[in-house]
């Protein structure tokens, strides 16, 4: 591997404390293959670098507090698990993530460049704002951690999405933003306040999730094309709401209250 680390110049691999810099002062090695497991301060792709970064198919990757600053370039995700400890902004370029977990435990942003969470887990910690770009959700994305929220700016789609908070924390939907959940909701723990979530797969409330005493969500059965079912294992569940004909159909199995 290869990269400027700002306490080291040059092309010196960076060690935990460094911050990896990828730019065009670069001479050798500009698109490197990251082949053994690495932990850093932070990583941060500039305005001015047109390589690719590349994760080995075992190599793991670990970001510390600095977190992860992506404006340009590529980076290619593999099924190893990335680790961001600080914060994460995409503004330009190509984030791809692929079979591996990807956790953010640090506020996330996307304002521009394109996203592509892969075909493994996404989790969000804390705070993920969206206001430009193209963010295309991973095949499974989880909300975990303490309060946190999610602005999406209008709307966005994930595919399976779960809520699995600390008890008694929630994730906050921002007024008037829509999550589209294209397969299956799972609410495991904690709860869901604000918003609305336009379901169109089926939904499981688990028996230690709360509902807020204000703020209520409103899960919308959205596919009229099937017959959505909403499964309660107990706990408090938001309010679902049928607003078609076709909704005749959807069912709720309540297995505890």
């Amino acid at each position: 591997e290869s990269a400027r680390t700002r306490t080291r110049p040059g092309n010196a691999s960076p060690t935990a404390s460094d911050v990896a810099v990828f730019d065009s002062t670069c001479v050798s090695n500009c698109s490197p293959f990251i082949n053994a497991n690495i932990s850093v301060a932070g990583i941060v792709a500039t305005s001015t670098y047109s390589g690719t970064i590349t994760q080995g198919s075992t190599t793991t990757i670990t970001v510390g507090t600095s977190g992860w600053i992506h404006r340009v370039g590529t980076f290619n995700a593999s099924s190893a698990a990335v680790t961001l400890n600080g914060g994460f902004t995409l503004s330009g370029g190509t984030w791809n993530g692929s079979a591996g977990a990807v956790t953010f435990n640090a506020s996330s942003s996307i304002s521009g460049g394109t996203f592509n969470g892969g075909t493994a887990t996404t989790t969000y910690a804390v705070n993920f704002t969206i206001t430009g770009g193209t963010y295309n959700a991973a095949s499974s994305t989880v909300f975990s951690g303490n309060n946190s929220n999610i602005d999406a700016s209008a709307s966005v789609t994930f595919e399976k999405l779960t809520v699995n908070k600390t008890g008694g924390q929630y994730l906050e939907i921002a007024s008037g933003d829509t999550l589209i959940v294209a397969d299956s909701l799972t609410l495991t723990d904690g709860y869901v306040r604000q918003g609305t979530i336009d379901l169109r797969g089926n939904a499981t409330v688990n028996s230690a999730v709360d509902a807020p005493a204000s703020a209520v969500t409103i899960i919308d059965f959205g596919n009229d094309a099937i017959a959505q079912t909403a499964t309660f294992n107990g706990g408090t569940a938001p309010m679902f709401r049928l607003d078609s004909a076709s909704d005749s159909a959807d069912s709720f199995v309540i297995n505890a209250t």
